[in-house]
């Protein structure tokens, strides 16, 4: 699911009844769009002070690719949020072969559009 389809679903009540409060009515797509537009940006300034690899990630990646394994990635983030942290995993030692954003494929993490690199169903992409 997009970010942005989240941030529709997951508005709290008290934040709907709030919002009607404030504005007199409820809060509808258009809103929804609006904040997130007005996120995107917002997010996009801080993310790179967020973008430190998991302890062990590193090693972990570098010895599934010794294995013969290849590394996808999928995110909920757009590719305009996404790009700003990819030099910064890479120098931490962890660069996937494939990065699908919602951007990329119309949906949320990837979604079964990842099907089109050769990813579906996931137990697919494991070697025994």
């Amino acid at each position: 699911m997009r970010n942005r389809n989240r941030l529709s679903l997951t508005i709290a009540s008290s934040v709907r009844e709030a919002w009607a409060a404030v504005r007199g009515r409820a809060i509808g797509e258009d809103d929804v769009e609006q904040l997130f537009k007005d996120f995107v940006p917002l997010q996009t300034a801080c993310i790179r002070e967020f973008s430190d690899v998991i302890d062990g990630e590193a090693e972990t990646v570098a010895r599934l690719r010794a294995a013969g394994v290849r590394i996808g990635s999928s995110t909920g983030y757009t590719r305009t949020m996404l790009e700003p942290i990819l030099p910064d995993t890479t120098r931490q030692g962890y660069a996937a072969d494939a990065v699908v954003t919602p951007d990329d494929v119309g949906a949320g993490h990837g979604g079964r559009q990842v099907s089109d690199r050769g990813g579906w169903p996931p137990l697919t992409s494991f070697k025994k």
